[in-house]
């Protein structure tokens, strides 16, 4: 089911951060972790969805449906905006597609709905803020290698981004993904608060304060 993949596709990305997967026992470690997720995830659909009110909306039938439609609204989406120079640059215009002769509705792909209505200048803009938090997220990675405190934590900051990313390639709006572009500041924040404490720290630190100076203090203290 879809709804298993977007949920565990994050975490078994991630995992490798978490764990030393080049270890025994780290690789152990991910892949109870890994078939703990999959088969929580099928519990968890065939109790509570299987049999319920919206139990058709999980069904295969439907879920191709919805599929698609998406992707058949992407593609209308595309189709008008490469009919000019000026919507290619400048896009059709911010929620386009909500106007009736177009959709009625967002396309349920944020890419697509960046590209469509805002062009390939807010196309540049968007990718350059996907762009810069992976960066940072890689940085993050690097930098926390040697304590496993701070590996599990950008661990889990790296899949919840993730996770949001994949589900606005599917659902939902520009506008309404908060998440997604929250958790882009959350680690780009954490990367400069990391690289600022790292530039203040003597060239010489104490073992005392070893533990001190990891890069987020207050969030696992």
């Amino acid at each position: 089911h879809t709804l298993s993949l977007h949920d565990a596709l994050p975490d078994l990305v991630m995992m490798p951060v978490a764990y030393r997967l080049l270890s025994g026992r780290g690789v152990m470690t991910a892949a109870v972790a890994a078939v703990t997720i999959v088969f929580a995830l099928k519990f968890g659909f065939a109790t509570y969805v299987v049999g319920h009110d919206e139990a058709g909306r999980w069904a295969e039938a439907d879920a191709t449906d919805a599929t698609t439609g998406r992707l058949a609204n992407s593609l209308l989406m595309l189709s008008l905006w490469s009919r000019s120079v000026p919507t290619l640059i400048f896009g059709l215009g911010n929620s386009a597609a909500y106007d009736p002769r177009v959709l009625g509705i967002y396309p349920h792909n944020v890419v697509v709905e960046v590209l469509t209505e805002e062009g390939l200048v807010g196309i540049v803009l968007y990718g350059a803020v996907v762009a810069a938090t992976v960066g940072a997220l890689y940085r993050l990675v690097r930098a926390t290698a040697k304590s496993a405190e701070d590996r599990a934590a950008v661990a889990a900051i790296g899949a919840i981004y993730l996770f949001f990313f994949i589900i606005s390639l599917k659902q939902g709006s520009m506008i309404g993904s908060i998440e997604f572009f929250m958790y882009s500041m959350l680690i780009g924040n954490l990367w400069f608060s990391y690289e600022a404490r790292a530039s203040a720290a003597p060239e010489a630190t104490p073992v005392a304060a070893v533990r001190d100076s990891r890069p987020f203090p207050n969030i696992l203290s």
